[in-house]
Order: C-alpha cells, then structure tokens, then sequence
C-alpha cells in the first residue's frame, strides 16, 4: 500500500517540475517518470498511443496515490462485530487472530 510519505513525494515532485525539465511531448510519459512508474515501453515506446499500459500504470499509480485501496466496508462490518462481542476493555474472550485476518484482507494485504 501507498504511504503518506510516498504521496507527499510524488506531489513534491510534479509541483517542483518545471517546463524546461520536460522530456517527453507525451503527457503520460512525463507522469511516469515524475511518478516514479517503471516505463514498460523501454527505448523502443514511440509514447502513450504505442503502449496503452502505461497509460493504465499511470491510472493505477494516481487512484493508489489519490485513495488507497481499502474496502472501507468490510472494515465497517469488523468494527460492529468487535462492538457486538463487547470489546469494551478487551474484558471479554475474543477471537483476535480471526480479526487480524479479516482486517488483512480487507485492506488487501498478500498475507491475509
């Protein structure tokens, strides 16, 4: 998953670019690079139109930098289970393993 940290830099770096660092008359192409997206055309890319998987890298890179993915609703639907077997104070015997898991593959974790 993105981290804060990540999405700070990526913007930090497309506010910093300029018009004399341009590289490139393909817009998409200029996001790779400034987003630091692994350019799968490599030398031979004659730009976006060539190769419309960079432009959905790109895509990806910019939904996961605007929202991660996380199923919000899943980890809705945790939280009222916790509530329902009354994790007030951890007082009560839970199945914590079981959430952990459930809360992995909500947010899509490879580990869950």
């Amino acid at each position: 998953m993105i981290t804060d940290e990540e999405r700070r830099e990526v913007a930090r770096r497309l506010r910093d670019y300029t018009v004399k660092d341009l590289r490139y008359s393909d817009p998409i192409c200029e996001l790779v690079c400034s987003s630091e997206i692994d350019c799968i055309g490599f030398d031979s890319c004659g730009g976006s139109d060539m190769m419309p998987e960079c432009v959905k890298l790109v895509f990806d890179r910019l939904a996961d930098l605007i929202e991660p993915r996380v199923d919000r609703g899943a980890l809705l639907e945790l939280a009222d289970d916790m509530d329902a077997d009354g994790m007030d104070g951890w007082t009560h015997a839970v199945n914590v393993g079981g959430y952990a898991r459930r809360i992995r593959e909500a947010l899509g974790a490879d580990d869950a």
